[in-house]
């Protein structure tokens, strides 16, 4: 599926701790190895170590309990991928897509409101070659 997508749409954010969910990023690397176009988008956009300290609930410390440094990139994700969350929405990846491409996902988008179940848009839609998954639009 996503090897005959022209365009993949990730929610990144936090999934059971302070890191996406392993198998959207899995399949967001897989994408980005095909050379696919790659958009992601986070709920959460505050940096990596924050988040960690926030959710181990360790203050200001840069260390965790078992003294291991927190990454501190100061970027939202990790490196290998903080560039591609370019919004904290689906409607703000939408805005990053050309023309063409929006117009696509838009008809999905309507396609999908018009024709129940959905399962959340983590389907193909082979009629217009986008894939899109990982957690709720």
């Amino acid at each position: 599926m996503i090897a005959s997508c022209d365009i993949l749409i990730a929610n990144l954010s936090p999934f059971r701790g302070p890191e996406p969910d392993s198998g959207t990023v899995w399949e967001v690397g897989y994408a980005q190895g095909l050379g696919k176009k790659v958009l992601a988008y986070s709920s959460d956009v505050r940096t990596l170590k924050e988040r960690t300290q926030a959710m181990l609930q360790l203050g200001a410390s840069g260390t965790d309990q078992e003294g291991l440094v927190i990454e501190d990139f100061g970027l939202t994700h990790n490196l290998m991928f903080a560039h591609l969350v370019v919004s904290d929405s689906l409607e703000g990846c939408l805005r990053e897509c050309g023309k063409d491409e929006k117009e696509k996902l838009l008809k999905v988008l309507f396609s999908c409101t018009l024709n129940p179940p959905c399962y959340n848009l983590k389907r193909t839609y082979r009629q217009y070659h986008i894939y899109s998954f990982g957690g709720d639009f």
